[in-house]
């Protein structure tokens, strides 16, 4: 199998293990899941996570170009802070706070790119192990035990930073306002801005947007509970894989 193969191989079955592994039937046993959390909610999140977190082949290939672009961004972001702080109504309304907001904004982002990253870790330890598609749950646990503690540890950091910005009511009005007057701006000088940049910027905006509708949808004690919940059951999840 080629690379391209398997890592839509790995993509497929990725999504699979996260449906498996985060169905109602299998979480209601969790002694820590929040008693508020129903099936309706389950699916409401599990579903968000495999829309925009991990989507199928066919809209990951939309969303590669886009994806590049955004790690464009999040390297490098002077050209979008040279845009904030030419707006007036901008500084006049977050201050000295524009510059740290702006960051936060690519930090949330840089989140959503570490899973693309991780099913590309994935896919590397299937060409290395030449293990053949499909791949079911058993294989694609053997593919994340094969990853090593550093890895596995910088996965769950990426969660619980998206979760923790997510979490942050205020700042992630902010970020959405900053965000979406960079995309304005962009759409208006499209001789400036490449149809690929400012595809890159609103499909980063809808992410965090998403996010944002689901967590509004809980109270803020909910919103605790859940980010605890998530982090403490992948962690639990990857250091049984570790020990064995």
């Amino acid at each position: 199998m080629t690379h391209q193969e398997t890592k839509h191989a790995v993509i497929t079955g990725y999504r699979k293990f996260i449906n498996r592994r985060y169905q109602y039937s299998v979480l209601v046993k969790e002694p820590d899941l929040p008693g508020t959390f129903d099936q309706e909610r389950i699916e409401l999140f599990k579903n968000y996570a495999l829309t925009y977190l991990y989507p199928t082949v066919v809209r990951r290939k939309e969303l590669d170009d886009a994806f590049l672009q955004l790690d464009n961004y999040i390297r490098d972001p002077k050209k979008l802070l040279r845009m904030v702080s030419m707006s007036s109504r901008l500084i006049f309304k977050y201050g000295r706070h524009l510059p740290g907001m702006l960051k936060a904004g690519l930090k949330a982002l840089q989140s959503f790119r570490k899973a693309n990253h991780f099913e590309e870790q994935l896919t590397r330890e299937a060409m290395r192990l030449n293990m053949p598609a499909p791949f079911n749950m058993k294989e694609i646990k053997t593919l994340i035990s094969a990853l090593s503690p550093k890895e596995m540890d910088d996965f769950i950091h990426s969660t619980e930073s998206l979760f923790s910005i997510l979490h942050d009511r205020k700042l992630v009005a902010r970020i959405i306002a900053v965000i979406s007057y960079l995309g304005e701006q962009m759409e208006k000088e499209p001789g400036v801005y490449s149809i690929i940049e400012r595809e890159a910027l609103q499909l980063g905006l809808e992410l965090i947007q998403k996010g944002n509708e689901l967590f509004d949808l809980l109270s803020k004690n909910e919103q605790q509970q859940l980010f605890t919940f998530i982090t403490a059951r992948e962690r639990r999840f990857l250091e049984s894989l570790q020990n064995k």
